[in-house]
């Protein structure tokens, strides 16, 4: 059976964040009531499973190189047939995966959905995945847990009808619930029907959300854009996904205890117990919301400083995320812990829920945000109709290879030196570790392009972090702000020599760690202000050419480690193909290109 799990705008043009208000008159008084035409969609790509093994999975944004690209993933859909030779008539599934805009309900039950996606797949069913399904799947499936409990939240998924539980209308409506807590057992996701209660009144805004508003105040007023002087839904549509990342980065730099705001949230403790014969009887822990809605139109914000609203605005997200997944009851907890949505990329609080021993085992897939939706989905279809999920060693590395022919197409106005394969590609990391050493600047082109946010020494440009380059990087090479950190690569069995993880293993960037103290002054480039680093560990069996590459540069300097950034410049996503990879060369100052075993210096 082929399955495509597929997320993006159909229908409708995804890249429009234009809202348009409607409002309502009592006397002389105008209440805004609704926002139409926010057809902003993010994320948008698909995967492929065969006969349940997983074959590729790629976003959108890629081909079309436009970051956080929302539409129908037409170029990727094509790319990912061709490469496993399907044509549109071979596709026995499409599950698509709902999308955070109301209209999305009406296309689908008029059938509009359904009637376009079969204008490319004629023979196809068509299924839907509500979101944070499809984030759940996309988590547990990949972890290698038989057990688990799961936890998607972000900003918002998408509309869903939930009852009002503590609301008015006990009845309840559609809803954008933003946190769902599912078990896992094998090959089946169950949601824990309490779970809505994290989405009713009181906790009607999310960890997502608030992180989002005040990450965007804190950036704003760091810059002093034109943001800061007003927060406009065109501006929060087209920045959203970029402001927390940033911000994240920023915390370290201020002291939260100086900004005196509202908690998020009043924590109470439910004393309900849950038991099978009491449906949707309370036992969650509640978070009241504290926040105020004019809050964002308020211009107080500007006298706090940024920094220290960045470290409040991290401390309140990880203060209330442990609060409330330590009262988790113990009748249905266990030792492992599934995260997913968006949330999940902030690693400081992954790595703080093992430290303080809340879970024994956390996972987080490599593409937890809305990049992620489409996998997760047809993960969840296979598992149903398969009966079983056949995965690749690795999961950070989902794409579609290139050929020599595509490189020396790319290559045709450059000169080149390109080294045979086998034992010879050992003389080319050796030749890369000599231009380290000289501290050049190394784009690195490998095999199939990462799944997800990170570059994960595929689509990666490499430093010497011996050298301080922070600086050199931001204001040269990356063009962007100068307070965020860059990750460093380590060989697996000398991570615990160099950096103090709180797991085995970190090979997809989404754990926090701290260098070892004696080390910090020897890897300068990748130790951020308070010591800490997102570190990627890289086996033999996950990435044997960048594996070899680190062997080689630790033999000549006695350092395990290599600065990696994605391959990319600020504002464009990270390059795909050979000819996206040699434009960003040619327009950027990185001064080596590698793409399989060409070698390329300006």
């Amino acid at each position: 059976m082929n399955i495509l799990g597929i997320y993006g705008a159909i229908g409708w043009d995804g890249n429009k964040p234009t809202p348009e208000w409607t409002a309502e008159r009592t006397g002389s008084k105008v209440k805004p009531v609704s926002r139409k035409g926010d057809y902003w969609v993010h994320g948008s790509g698909v995967t492929l499973i065969m006969d349940g093994e997983l074959k590729n999975s790629m976003c959108e944004e890629r081909f079309s190189r436009i970051k956080y690209e929302g539409n129908f993933p037409v170029s990727a859909i094509e790319k990912i047939l061709d490469h496993n030779k399907l044509t549109k008539y071979d596709i026995d599934l499409v599950v698509y995966v709902g999308c955070p805009i109301l209209d999305y309900h009406l296309l689908r039950q008029s059938g509009q959905i359904e009637k376009l996606i079969k204008e490319y797949f004629p023979k196809c069913k068509v299924e839907f995945s509500p979101h944070h399904v499809a984030h759940a799947g996309a988590t547990f499936y990949t972890s290698g847990f038989e057990e688990a409990n799961i936890l998607t939240f972000d900003a918002a998924g998408d509309y869903e009808f939930q009852p009002d539980l503590r609301g008015p209308n006990p009845a309840g409506g559609y809803k954008v619930p933003h946190m769902k807590f599912y078990h896992g057992k094998d090959l089946t996701i169950l949601e824990l029907p309490h779970s809505n209660y994290c989405n009713s009144p009181p906790m009607a805004t999310s960890f997502g959300s608030l992180y989002n508003m005040y990450s965007m105040m804190a950036y704003a007023t760091k810059m002093k854009t034109p943001e800061s002087e007003h927060f406009s839904p065109e501006v929060d549509a087209i920045h959203r996904e970029t402001y927390p990342g940033k911000v994240m980065g920023l915390a370290v730099f201020g002291d939260y205890q100086k900004i005196d705001l509202p908690e998020w949230y009043d924590f109470e403790r439910t004393k309900h117990v849950w038991n099978s014969d009491t449906e949707w009887e309370e036992c969650f822990p509640q978070l009241y919301n504290t926040q105020n809605d004019y809050w964002m139109e308020s211009t107080q914000y500007k006298k706090l400083n940024p920094d220290d609203l960045a470290a409040w605005t991290q401390h309140q997200f990880e203060k209330y995320l442990l609060l409330f997944l330590s009262h988790i009851p113990k009748e249905f907890k266990h030792d492992n812990l599934c995260l997913g949505g968006g949330c999940a990329l902030n690693i400081l609080a992954n790595s703080k829920i093992i430290e303080q021993g809340i879970y024994k085992n956390v996972h987080v897939n490599t593409a937890p945000n809305d990049d992620g939706l489409h996998f997760g989905a047809a993960l969840c279809k296979s598992a149903e109709y398969e009966h079983k999920i056949t995965l690749p060693d690795d999961i950070g590395y989902l794409g579609t290879p290139y050929t020599d022919e595509d490189i020396e197409a790319a290559l045709s106005d450059f000169s080149f030196i390109k080294f045979s394969s086998g034992n010879d590609f050992l003389e080319l990391c050796q030749w890369v570790v000599e231009d380290l050493k000289e501290n050049k600047v190394v784009a690195w082109f490998q095999g199939k392009s990462e799944f997800g946010p990170r570059a994960l020494g595929n689509r990666s440009i490499l430093v010497n972090p011996i050298f301080d380059n922070k600086d050199y990087l931001n204001s040269k090479v990356k063009y962007r702000e100068y307070w965020r950190p860059y990750a460093p690569i380590v060989i697996e069995e000398e991570t615990k020599h160099w950096f103090d993880l709180p797991v085995d293993k970190s090979p997809h960037m989404l754990f926090n760690s701290f260098v070892v103290e004696d080390k910090r002054k020897q890897i300068p480039s990748v130790v951020h202000e308070d010591g800490s680093a997102r570190v990627q560990t890289v086996s033999k069996i996950n990435n044997k050419k960048i594996y070899m590459l680190l062997q080689e540069f630790f033999k000549e300097t006695g350092v395990p480690v290599l600065l990696n950034t994605s391959f990319n410049v600020g504002g464009e996503p990270i390059v795909e193909s050979p000819a996206d990879a040699v434009k960003t060369f040619a327009k950027s100052n990185i001064d080596i290109l590698i793409m399989h075993n060409y070698y390329c210096c300006k």
